[in-house]
């Protein structure tokens, strides 16, 4: 099947002029695209191919075709914010969870969030690659406060672990004897 180059341009993102510089209110409707893809991954729900190819592309453009500190740091603060509600989520189904299935939903919950972080770190790639490879004179990227998208998931997941160490290892203890 042939594609005409007017089909193909209706496709394309149109990305705003920031001739200025870019604002909040920017900020804010092109990374709505790109929040509602990392939501949907965390939750494993699928995504479009077109929601993830914005979502990629809204990454690039401003992370490598026109690199830009303000988005890499309002991406990175708003990820902190997705990862930390989402790992609230987990521990709540983690609570209701009865006693004798704690450990396989503690399990199911580790893999799905795991196998998220991957795809994660697949659409954030861009967003790595900055992270490694730019040294700015601010120090929240040379203290190393800045990570990787799926180290960054982890550490989150890991807080969820500290903040559940007792609650669930009294129950995994019952329900192994």
């Amino acid at each position: 099947m042939k594609r005409n180059k007017k089909t193909q341009e209706t496709n394309k993102m149109v990305l705003p002029d920031y001739t200025c510089g870019p604002s909040i209110q920017d900020f804010s409707m092109e990374w709505r695209t790109v929040e509602l893809a990392v939501r949907d991954i965390l939750k494993m729900q699928p995504v479009s191919r077109k929601n993830w190819m914005l979502s990629i592309e809204v990454i690039f453009y401003k992370l490598v075709v026109s690199p830009n500190y303000e988005f890499l740091q309002l991406a990175y603060d708003r990820i902190q914010i997705i990862f930390e509600a989402h790992v609230k989520e987990c521990a709540q189904r983690i609570e209701r969870s009865p006693a004798g299935n704690l450990l396989n939903d503690y399990y199911d919950i580790w893999n799905n969030f795991d196998d998220a972080c991957k795809k994660l770190q697949a659409l954030f790639f861009s967003l790595n690659s900055e992270l490694r490879s730019i040294k700015y004179e601010d120090a929240d990227l040379n203290d190393g406060s800045f990570m990787e998208i799926q180290n960054l998931g982890k550490k989150y997941f890991s807080l969820l672990i500290e903040s559940h160490d007792k609650n669930v290892e009294r129950p995994l203890v019952t329900s192994q004897r």
